[in-house]
Formats: structure tokens, sequence, C-alpha cells
């Protein structure tokens, strides 16, 4: 299965035709494509229009984070990665094998050193 994550800077972005095809791909039923969003996320795009927009996509997962990924998103917080990053990097991490999930972002570089793998948007 090929799952990505999404992330604050991407979900913003949702509506501006820039994760079109993605979604669309997702949405196929023949497909093995995941996209996650992580609630937190979510929250954080601070637009109510995308945020009810994003939960109208069948193609896309919202995700709560467990607490044990709470306290994992606190300690990335308290190490400075930046909150529109953190819940995205701890659901991308949560799986097994070497880096996770890639996270898809407009801003890759704020996951520099954290071993997640940042696909520009």
């Amino acid at each position: 299965m090929n799952i990505v994550v999404l992330d604050t800077t991407a979900l913003s972005l949702i509506g501006t035709g820039r994760l079109s095809s993605l979604i669309a791909a997702a949405h196929r039923p023949e497909t093995d494509r995941r996209v996650l969003a992580p609630s937190m996320c979510l929250a954080l795009v601070a637009n109510r229009l995308i945020a009810e927009h994003v939960l109208m996509l069948p193609a896309l997962d919202v995700v709560d984070l467990t607490a044990s990924q709470a306290v994992g998103c606190a300690a990335l917080l308290e190490q400075g990665l930046e909150p529109h990053h953190a819940p995205a990097a701890v659901v991308a991490a949560s799986v097994a094998g070497a880096g996770g999930y890639p996270v898809l972002t407009a801003e890759p570089k704020g996951y520099d050193g954290t071993g997640i793998t940042a696909l520009q948007v």
C-alpha cells in the first residue's frame, strides 16, 4: 500500500489544485494509495472552509493521534520542530520501517534532521 501523510502546510493548499491529482488518484477504487491527514494538522490549518472540504474527501483519511503519539509530538515540539510539522512527523514515523511514511509538505526543510522523508508539494 502506498501511503503519504499531509502536514498543515500541504492541507492549506487543498482547493488550490496543487493536490488534486494526488487526491483523485487515491479516490480511484483500484488504487492502493492512502492519504492521511493528522486531525491536529487539520485544526492548525485555521481555516474552517478548508477543514470542512477535507472532511468531505473520501480518499483522505483524517487520523487522530494516539496518547503515545501525542507525547512524541510534544517531544518534537520541545526539540524545536514547528507545530505545523510535528503531528505529521509523528504519524509518518509511527510505522515500522526506515523513515516511515513520506510527508507531503510545502516546507520540506522543516523536516531536516528528523529522519522523515519530506516531499515538496
